[in-house]
């Protein structure tokens, strides 16, 4: 389609017409590490130059396969949204994207269940057991006395979904999340790298966040300013200040940069690695699915659809039907956006990115091993590459080679990081296995002022012995 052309000259090095000139001001930081706020961020960020880094040049042959998979995927496609993203950003305004900010009453229903009612001053808050009030309390936002007294609501209180006065009975929401593109700034979204919304895990969130911001990099650097002028619609901007940044292609190129770097540290890989597994992500969704995989990507794709179809929808508004016809194109329901979420989830982006370090290994190694592999060497490139990498496997050679050789004594070992550890102890569900180190993890930032507390109680002593019991 003409649509498309764009794209496609873009990656055969034709920059377009209103990226012409900032192309020729901007090839001297062509290898910067990162673009900056500029309204041709997108546009530097996929420039590749001598200087160019490893790291970025990885970045770019990356976007080049997720632009050849997304522009060329079915409709039934998780991709294809991606594809909207890139050339008809227009038509996501007043749709739902993922990974978008939930509705955290909804949330909190979803979690505990039971019913849920509103203050006078329209606080929610939650009766559990039989549903209805028996005791009067107050609420914690603003003070106004909530419940009442015999399974009797106060007046002024609200029943949320006017469910009634039966006992036993559940409040059910609609999910009320905004819509529109509402990422937050950079510095707010760095505060909390394992933040993550609904049922996503946070390296799933990032991941989707990623190819999210991929694509409106590919779009703005492929269309210039008028890929802004067509997206500006689909921004929300309560959330997003995108006007300070430029316009939405440079304030997602600043997304992409930070995703870029959350990923790694989530992983706990290299860029090589990183970039590794994306493509993996990219092929399970794509028509060249490993037939390997069990369960393959497809089945599990289907599957999740199914099942997602099969459900009540989240808002009333439907999922966008189970049967043919069905597309991802534009998330039109919070239930089609929920489900496309959980499909890139578990369908195609968990069982690559969200293992247990060695899983992560093998699934790395085995990868590499099919990209890197010519007929020429066999597979020598991938021991070359090991020992480049320093992960030859010390155990792989006699016992006697390795007396001589000391291999271990010599290979590169990661100095401890709290950071590392951390990231290692979330993967391996510590949060379930080891909740007060978890804890103690999580808050360890705070802590460091309980070692004043032992002369805070000496001081406390000191003053009891001088004035306790003293009227003067």
């Amino acid at each position: 389609p003409a649509q498309e052309v764009p794209i496609m000259a873009l990656f055969a090095g034709e920059p377009s017409p209103e990226e012409a000139g900032a192309a020729r001001a901007a090839a001297a930081v062509a290898g910067a590490e990162e673009a900056g706020h500029n309204p041709h961020a997108a546009a530097e960020a996929m420039r590749l130059s001598p200087a160019s880094t490893p790291e970025r040049i990885l970045q770019v042959q990356w976007l080049a396969h997720f632009a050849a998979v997304s522009l060329s995927a079915p409709l039934e496609s998780p991709l294809r949204f991606f594809r909207t993203v890139m050339v008809e950003p227009g038509s996501l305004a007043g749709s739902w994207m993922p990974t978008m900010p939930e509705d955290v009453l909804k949330m909190a229903q979803d979690v505990m269940g039971g019913r849920w009612y509103r203050c006078p001053n329209g606080h929610p808050f939650y009766v559990d057991l039989c549903g209805r009030p028996t005791q009067i309390n107050k609420c914690a936002e603003c003070g106004s006395d909530i419940g009442g007294t015999d399974h009797n609501l106060l007046s002024g209180n609200q029943d949320i979904g006017n469910v009634g006065e039966e006992l036993y009975q559940k409040t059910v929401l609609e999910d009320q999340s905004e819509p529109n593109y509402c990422v937050r700034s950079v510095e707010d979204e760095e505060k909390d790298q394992f933040h993550s919304v609904r049922t996503l895990t946070p390296t799933s969130h990032r991941a989707i966040q990623w190819l999210l911001h991929s694509a409106m990099v590919v779009g703005r650097a492929a269309f210039g300013p008028a890929w802004d002028s067509a997206a500006a619609p689909a921004v929300n901007s309560t959330y997003a200040n995108t006007a300070a940044a430029g316009g939405l292609g440079a304030y997602a190129t600043s997304h992409w940069y930070s995703n870029w770097v959350t990923l790694k540290k989530l992983t706990d890989r290299n860029a090589d690695d990183v970039a590794v597994l994306l493509h993996l992500v990219l092929l399970s969704c794509g028509p060249s699915t490993q037939p390997e995989d069990a369960p393959s990507a497809a089945v599990l794709q289907q599957t999740v659809a199914a099942s997602a179809a099969a459900g009540p929808p989240a808002n009333g508004g439907g999922g966008g039907g189970g049967g043919g016809g069905k597309t991802y194109a534009v998330l039109s329901s919070t239930s089609l956006r929920n489900e496309f979420e959980k499909l890139m989830d578990i369908a195609h982006i968990s069982r690559l990115l969200n293992g247990q370090p060695q899983e992560l290994s093998a699934t790395v190694d085995t990868a590499m091993t099919r990209f890197t592999k010519s007929e020429e060497d066999g597979d020598e490139g991938g021991v070359f590459q090991a020992e480049l990498q320093e992960c030859f496997d010390p155990t792989a050679r006699l016992a006697t080679e390795r007396a001589e050789s000391a291999l271990a004594l010599w290979r590169y070992r990661r100095p401890f990081s709290l950071a590392h550890f951390q990231n290692a102890l979330k993967k391996m569900s510590g949060e379930t296995l080891y909740p007060a180190l978890t804890h103690f993890l999580d808050h360890e930032p705070k802590l460091g002022a309980l070692e004043h507390l032992p002369n805070v109680l000496m001081w406390i002593r000191l003053l009891l012995r001088r004035y306790n019991r003293h009227l003067d």
